[in-house]
């Protein structure tokens, strides 16, 4: 159960630094588009601020990174720590130690 909570929430936080990442871009190309269209502004300086808005998406592709790389660590402590309260808590009744 704990599983497929942490799967949708991490699916649902790598969408959402996407979508912040992809919207930016979109919607000055397509301002730029419309005012290149009317005639308010040439088609280099909206290209320039397509290439801006592009560029800016380089901070939330690190965000995310970091947080992937945070998530892996956190899962690894988890594994060993776990490991280690397991090994505490078996009975006897396996092999013995000369088996």
């Amino acid at each position: 159960m704990i599983v497929r909570y942490v799967a949708w929430t991490r699916w649902l936080l790598l969408l959402a630094l996407h979508l912040a990442a992809a919207v930016p871009v979109l919607a000055a190309a397509g301002w730029g588009a419309f005012l290149v269209g009317e005639g308010w502004a040439t088609p280099g300086t909206a290209v320039t601020i397509v290439l801006y808005a592009y560029e800016l998406r380089d901070p939330v592709r690190r965000l995310a990174q970091w947080t992937e790389e945070f998530q892996v660590a956190t899962v690894s402590f988890a594994r060993i720590f776990g490991v280690e309260e397991a090994a505490g808590s078996r009975e006897g009744g396996g092999l013995g130690a000369g088996d």
